[in-house]
């Protein structure tokens, strides 16, 4: 029992410093200089004329990158020649900026040199007539989410378990 103790921790102990590691390799360098462009996981988008709906997240910079990821989501509708991005940034809020920016980067893009895992890719069928998604003839989701109906949070914060800054 004791040995099989030991083992388990010690593979717990090497995989948490080899994830850390990969976090603070980052957090050791300027953010600018960091990768942010496409990752390639997005289709393109005139050769796609389907709605796409894609969900991404990325480890955030710095030592929260152990426990936090930051989230967005693509949006193209039908026939559509380019992705809306949505995501949710702490950044200038407190300074008036909107705390969900729209179209700030790619669909894809790297969050600061971290690739992100495409986490949701639903995409509308052949027989699909309406502006809606599907994964399952099921389940349906309208293509354009309702960003901005609510009040706009004037802070935003990690929050331990959550996927990267929330309103407060």
């Amino acid at each position: 029992m004791r040995r099989t103790l030991s083992l388990v921790l010690l593979v717990a102990t090497v995989l948490v410093a080899a994830a850390g590691c990969a976090v603070l390799r980052r957090a050791g360098t300027n953010f600018w200089e960091l990768e942010r462009g496409p990752s390639g996981q997005a289709p393109d988008p005139v050769m796609t004329p389907e709605p796409v709906v894609q969900v991404y997240a990325a480890r955030t910079v710095g030592l929260r990158g152990l426990f936090a990821v930051h989230t967005w989501i693509a949006v193209k509708p039908r026939e559509a020649m380019s992705y809306t991005r949505y995501e949710v940034i702490g950044w200038d809020v407190d300074r008036g900026a909107p705390a969900v920016r729209v179209n700030r980067a790619g669909p894809d893009n790297y969050w600061f040199g971290d690739r992100p895992e495409r986490l949701v890719d639903l995409r509308a069928t052949a027989s699909t007539r309406s502006s809606r998604v599907s994964s399952s003839p099921s389940r349906r989701i309208p293509i354009r989410p309702p960003i901005g109906s609510g009040p706009a949070p004037i802070a935003t914060r990690s929050r331990p378990g959550s996927a990267g800054a929330c309103p407060s």
